[in-house]
Formats: C-alpha cells, sequence, structure tokens
C-alpha cells in the first residue's frame, strides 16, 4: 500500500472514529457529509446534550473540538496524531432541544508540531459559538 493510500485509509478510519466512540454515539454525533468528513459535525439537541436551559456548554466545546479535528485531519501524516493542549471557546447564543446544530472546524495555521484551529457551531445562520483549539502533533 502506497503512503498516500495509507493516509487516506487512517483519516477514514479515524472520521469513523466519530461514529464509534462511546461518548460521539451517546450525543447523537454525525458527519455533514460521509464522503467528506472535513466538512465538519452535525448535532440534534437532545435530552444527552442538554442542561435545564437547553444545549449544555461543555456539550459544545467537545463538539467544537471534534468539528476541528476533523478539518486537520487531510493535513497530518499516517504518523501524526493531533492532541488538543488549549481550547477557548465563547458561548454566543443558546439551543434548546430538537435544535440542529452545524458544526464546521477550520485550519488557521499548521507548523510540524503545532496546527492553530478555529470551529464555528450554527443554528441555521445563527452563530451560536465559536472556538480557537491549540493542537500538539504528536509522531506515533
Amino acid at each position: 500500500m502506497s503512503a498516500e493510500n495509507a493516509g487516506l485509509l487512517w483519516r477514514q478510519t479515524h472520521a469513523g472514529e466519530v461514529k464509534a466512540l462511546p461518548l460521539h454515539r451517546f450525543l447523537g454525533l454525525r458527519l455533514r457529509e460521509e464522503a467528506e468528513p472535513a466538512a465538519g459535525v452535525t448535532l440534534a439537541v437532545a435530552e444527552a446534550s442538554s442542561a435545564t436551559t437547553g444545549l449544555h456548554g461543555g456539550v459544545l466545546g467537545v463538539v467544537l473540538d471534534v468539528a476541528a479535528t476533523l478539518a486537520l485531519m487531510p493535513l497530518l501524516s499516517v504518523h501524526e496524531v493531533p492532541v488538543t493542549i488549549a481550547e477557548t471557546v465563547a458561548l454566543i447564543s443558546g439551543a434548546g432541544l430538537g435544535d440542529r446544530i452545524d458544526v464546521e472546524g477550520r485550519v488557521l495555521r499548521r507548523s510540524r508540531h503545532v496546527a492553530l484551529l478555529s470551529a464555528v457551531a450554527r443554528r441555521g445562520d445563527e452563530l451560536i459559538a465559536e472556538a480557537q483549539i491549540t493542537k500538539s502533533i504528536k509522531s506515533r
């Protein structure tokens, strides 16, 4: 298998973790586009992801991190693993039970050992949260 094919397989496997990880399954997290994991994730606000007033802010932080990681995946080799070292989340608006939240990540800068990422969460056209995320790039 070529290095390019191995990298593609590794990224597809990692994207599959969005569906496979117990926390993600519990929250109901889904890829926005199955064929393009870097497009982000979607979350339907349900009891598992809510607090007394709607979507729990901590859950939103997790989902923003997942979307940012998926945006970074195409830039990683099969021997690299991203690890979150800092995340700042701005909670701008709330979301209630049944709301659909779309979350997209973006790579701002990627160096040999560090990636600077951002992610936004929207309910329709309304921005409800944004995050700045720093990841360390580790070798396997």
